[in-house]
């Protein structure tokens, strides 16, 4: 399922399914980041790079286990 995810990266606009989050590269990138704990794959680190929507507080959020708003 995170390969699926991941393979909307470079394509956020073609999402086919109901967005129930109104960012959802947002919450697709939390996804991926959260994925590469145990996935570590050359794919997935593209498709996170692809996003680029990393930010400070957002990188901290994640290192502290704290969702993001």
């Amino acid at each position: 399922s995170v390969d699926f995810v991941a393979s909307y990266a470079d394509r956020i606009d073609e999402w086919p399914y109901e967005e129930i989050n109104d960012n959802v590269e947002k919450s697709i990138w939390h996804m991926l980041v959260r994925a590469q704990i145990v996935d570590d794959s050359q794919s997935l680190k593209n498709a996170i790079e692809t996003l680029d929507y990393a930010s400070n507080s957002d990188k901290t959020n994640l290192i502290l286990g704290i969702s993001p708003k």
